[in-house]
This record gives C-alpha cells, structure tokens and sequence, in this order.
C-alpha cells in the first residue's frame, strides 16, 4: 500500500507519474489523500495489473483497506472534522 498526500503544486506529478510508477511495480492499494478538497481516492490492482477509475471515498465515510485486512480508517479523523 501507499499513501499519497496531495500537495497544490505536485497533484498532477502525483496523479500521473506516481500513480503510473505504484501500478507498474505492482502496488496493490493505491490511496490518494486531498487535504484541500477533503477526499481520498483508492486505486486498487486488477487482475491484468492495471488500476481502474478508483473508488472515492469523502471525509465523513470510513474507508476499508483492501490490502490490510481489518484495518480501517475514519477519514473525519484525517480531515480533522467532528465525528459523524
């Protein structure tokens, strides 16, 4: 798994190349954090090796790891918000 926050002026470097990079060395969980626009998006493998659209996941939903079994993660305690 990786995790990567989003910065203003790296977000297109981070959507593209590091995205492109994760998936071409096989990494199976791909979380995009954006602290701004307060979201995550998750890349996951297929079985062709290939990330697809991603699912999104918005700063009150609890977010399950799909490659850390049982670890999940309260996404109003990332952003900082009050708990649902």
């Amino acid at each position: 798994m990786v995790v990567e926050i989003l910065l203003p002026f790296t977000a297109l470097k981070d959507l593209k190349e590091k995205k492109h990079l994760c998936e071409r060395c096989g990494v199976k969980e791909y979380l995009v954090i954006d602290p701004l626009e307060e979201y995550v998006k998750r890349f996951w493998l297929d079985a062709e090796g290939a990330y697809a659209k991603g699912d999104i996941f918005g700063p009150r939903e609890v977010l399950s790891c799909k490659s850390l079994e049982g670890i999940e993660i309260n996404l109003w305690e990332i952003f900082e918000l009050e708990k649902p």
